[in-house]
């Protein structure tokens, strides 16, 4: 569809609010027989989101229902369940809650082969985090969708995630290859400046992990704060308060810790929200 191609574009290009504004209109406009397209765009509003335009409140009510409610067939029902199950997840919910509806949306693998290179990515992040195999093999089927299309945009994008959960899972080295790879690969699509933000934040966090302070340093300098409640800046913020710890420089830390907290209230869960363990080292220092 037109305007879900549009949407995306403009996200990922650095307009968000416009994506949003698309995506919503679009969904809107839509008819009843057509309207597991309608619940696409409807997560993909709610996604959008996450890269800093709107509120959450402004899309509580379709991820609630998401949750609660059984889905009809579609990729467009199940991409809404993957981002209801992060959206969850962010906000504190149970980790076993969190991962029965992430692993729902990927059943029979109709997201993966409908939308591998961001609505399967929902359910990716929210497994990972819970330390489960099954972000692995997620992971591998996505990617094999993205191999046989072709398509720079979702192989781009997975190999990012990829390097963030393998550093999740401890194989350092791998990471940062395929966060090095993600980089250029971002770079030729024309990602904009978000995705630098996350490939920064990522090779940093790999970096500290193995002891190479200097390395995890140069990183994160490749970007910077937005200043902004996107996901990438939130993931950015985190890595630059752990490096900022590791460094000894605690009167610093302790204030970003606060800015943190207060730019992004609605992060509940430490696994995504690390302020609070930077503030308590950098205070207890």
């Amino acid at each position: 569809m037109a305007a879900g191609l549009l949407a995306r574009i403009l996200m990922f290009t650095g307009d968000p609010p416009a994506a949003a504004a698309v995506a919503r209109r679009a969904a809107a406009d839509l008819p009843a027989e057509i309207q597991d397209m309608a619940l696409a765009l409807t997560a993909f509003e709610a996604m959008v989101v996450l890269f800093g335009a709107g509120e959450p409140e402004d899309v509580a009510a379709p991820l609630e229902r998401a949750r609660t409610e059984t889905a009809t067939d579609g990729p467009g029902a199940r991409m809404l369940q993957a981002v209801a199950a992060m959206s969850w997840a962010y906000g504190g919910g149970r980790a076993d809650d969190c991962v029965a509806l992430a692993l729902a949306s990927l059943e029979d693998g109709l997201l993966a082969a409908a939308d591998p290179g961001l609505g399967a990515i929902a359910p990716i992040i929210v497994l990972a985090l819970a330390d489960r195999d099954e972000a692995v093999e997620a992971l591998d089927a996505a990617l094999a969708v993205g191999y046989r299309h072709g398509s720079l945009f979702t192989i781009a994008g997975l190999h990012l995630w990829q390097g963030f959960v393998l550093c999740r899972r401890g194989d350092l080295t791998e990471a940062e290859a395929q966060l090095t790879t993600a980089e250029s690969e971002l770079d030729l699509w024309g990602f904009g400046a978000q995705a630098v933000r996350y490939t920064s934040a990522f090779l940093s966090s790999v970096r500290l992990e193995r002891g190479d302070l200097a390395g995890a340093r140069a990183a994160l300098q490749r970007s910077r704060d937005a200043g902004d409640r996107s996901d990438g800046a939130r993931y950015w913020v985190n890595a630059e308060l752990e490096l900022l710890v590791a460094e000894g420089r605690w009167d610093e830390a302790a204030e970003r810790a606060d800015v943190f907290a207060a730019r992004y209230p609605h992060y509940l869960n430490p696994a995504y929200a690390r302020w609070r363990s930077a503030k308590a080292q950098a205070l207890d220092a």
